[in-house]
């Protein structure tokens, strides 16, 4: 006769260790808003004609200076999509540039990756719910297996949600000074890499 009380293991999952659920689905939101933010700049990628970047480059305007004006034109849009929270962060607003560098370089990265307009919208859709699931967004990651959980918080996307959550908790700008400047070096390799792929494609 098999005893039926060994036949499962119980498990408490302590979902938000020291954490207020508001505060996390906070943060959870913000990180959610600034993945999928980028489905709004399909008018601004729409604009980015080819033959365009070709006149310029024949004036002598480098590529890397073209997709740098791209970039900061595309990140100053975002900024103003950003200000009515600006009531709601009041003073943590300012410590959300670096998250908003990170995730406006990544979409970049994605439109410069895909081959079509409708195929970028649909890349930063999918891209978008992805990473704020992988990252926490919709559940905690105490829900996940144990490899997801690792997984996430070496994924970019995952340290910009922990950045988030620490700076919606009230953590002291200086205090985040290591994780700002890792996103702002996640910021930088996606510029290169969109750089590197803009290059690729105008050789072609």
């Amino acid at each position: 006769v098999l005893n039926r009380n060994r036949n499962y293991n119980a498990e408490t999952v302590v979902a938000l260790a020291g954490s207020d659920l508001a505060q996390y689905y906070r943060a959870a939101l913000l990180c959610f808003l600034l993945f999928a933010s980028g489905v709004s700049a399909l008018p601004f990628a729409a604009g980015r004609a080819p033959v365009l970047g070709r006149l310029l480059t024949a004036e002598g305007v480098s590529c890397g200076a073209q997709l740098l004006s791209e970039y900061f034109a595309y990140f100053g849009l975002q900024i103003l999509a950003f200000l009515p929270l600006l009531p709601l962060l009041r003073e943590t607003f300012a410590g959300l540039l670096p998250a908003l560098f990170f995730a406006t370089a990544l979409q970049f990265l994605l439109y410069e990756l895909a081959e079509g307009l409708l195929a970028g919208a649909f890349l930063q859709l999918f891209a978008g719910i992805f990473l704020a699931f992988l990252s926490g967004c919709f559940y905690p990651l105490a829900f996940f297996p144990a490899r997801m959980q690792a997984l996430s918080r070496e994924l970019p996307s995952g340290q910009c949600f922990r950045y988030l959550e620490q700076l919606l908790a009230g953590a002291a700008l200086q205090d985040l000074a290591r994780q700002s400047a890792v996103l702002l070096l996640w910021t930088l390799a996606f510029l290169l890499l969109s750089l590197a792929l803009r290059a690729e494609r105008r050789e072609r």
